[in-house]
């Protein structure tokens, strides 16, 4: 299902919910009754403690960062990484979507190890050099919660990598959300990890 409307930044358009077209949220739902899970971290592996002043963790996430709002991208606050770090990986995951797979809606990569924190609505305007892969909505940058009408509130998984290497240059604004992933754990090691909680429900 698409709905019409218009988002700063991308003008008046059909926006799509986390839905394939013709599909009904409850038909999808019991044909995928196991939802997915958010990453399972290894117990050893190095934690970064990921902070927001755009909602508290756990919270709810407010008008201006949904995708009927403002579609602003958030806050974002971490530790450093550990020794070796050469890169953060930002990603953002709803694995309520009604999809099988969830969705993915910000994908934000090489960003240097001495960058620590994205400013509120960073993703229009994000520094030379930091790459966002294409989100499940067909953007190369963020987008913000837009569930199927009706659901329960979905969880919104914001999470923060560090890496020992960048990603290979030659992947762009292209990039999936399944190929960054893959890149993750086969062109470089993730050194520490944190991750942040925002719920949406309409």
């Amino acid at each position: 299902m698409f709905e019409t409307l218009g988002a700063p930044g991308f003008g008046s358009r059909s926006l799509p919910q986390e839905r394939p077209p013709g599909e009904k949220s409850a038909d999808l739902m019991n044909a995928y009754p196991t939802p997915l899970v958010p990453p399972i971290f290894p117990a050893d592996l190095a934690k970064l403690t990921l902070t927001s002043t755009s909602w508290p963790d756990g919270g709810i996430i407010p008008a201006p960062s949904v995708a009927d709002g403002n579609n602003i991208s958030p806050q974002l606050t971490w530790s450093k990484g550990p020794a070796g770090t050469a890169s953060y990986v930002v990603t953002m995951f709803d694995p309520d979507a009604p999809t099988g797979v969830g969705w993915w809606h910000w994908l934000a990569f090489n960003i240097p190890p001495g960058v620590t924190s994205l400013d509120q609505d960073a993703s229009r305007n994000m520094p030379s050099g930091i790459v966002q892969g294409l989100g499940d909505a067909g953007v190369s940058g963020y987008f913000g919660p837009a569930p199927p009408p009706g659901d329960k509130p979905h969880h919104y998984y914001i999470t923060v990598s560090a890496l020992d290497k960048m990603i290979p240059p030659n992947h762009g604004a292209s990039t999936s959300g399944a190929l960054l992933a893959f890149l993750m754990s086969k062109e470089a090691k993730v050194l520490a990890r944190g991750q942040y909680l925002g719920m949406y429900g309409r």
